[in-house]
């Protein structure tokens, strides 16, 4: 996830990431949830608010949060 950062993404899903590690969608919601304790979608959605934090952080002025 770091690496790729494909939940940048907007087409990013569960699905896609499924596929790409080559397991079902229920197997990889399921590994999500018991070793993070998160859906896919907050698992997510907490990368792309750390990537926005990191963005506001190093170039404030020239960003917004909307």
């Amino acid at each position: 996830m770091e690496i790729e950062k494909a939940y940048s993404d907007k087409d990013f899903s569960l699905k896609i990431l499924a596929r790409d590690l080559d397991v079902s969608t229920q197997q990889l919601s399921e590994i999500l949830n018991e070793k993070t304790g998160k859906s896919f979608n907050t698992f997510i959605n907490e990368y792309l608010i750390n990537e926005a934090k990191l963005l506001l952080i190093d170039d404030p002025a020239d960003l917004s949060i909307q």
